[in-house]
């Protein structure tokens, strides 16, 4: 859930980004999954909010800080046919 949702919602509402920059933020959300998981699974902690909110940080810090094109580019509307 942490690694497709978030990419999705972010593409959705306007947010576009690089192929690069959305695989950084999947490992990202992954990892943090994992690690949660592994080592704090005896807390009772749940794991997916924080794997969205490493996702969100490695995405979007990845595409600021490697200057990638594209960015908030809004919900385009479709044009109307002119009768």
């Amino acid at each position: 859930m942490p690694t497709i949702t978030l990419p999705l919602l972010l593409t959705i509402f306007g947010f576009r980004s690089s192929g690069r920059a959305t695989i950084i933020g999947m490992i990202a959300g992954i990892s943090a999954v994992i690690v949660l998981n592994r080592f704090f699974a005896h807390l009772g902690l749940d794991a997916i909010v924080p794997g969205m909110i490493a996702n969100l940080l490695f995405l979007m810090g990845s595409h600021y800080i490697l200057q990638e094109k594209g960015g908030w580019v809004g919900i385009k509307k479709r044009a109307t046919a002119s009768c």
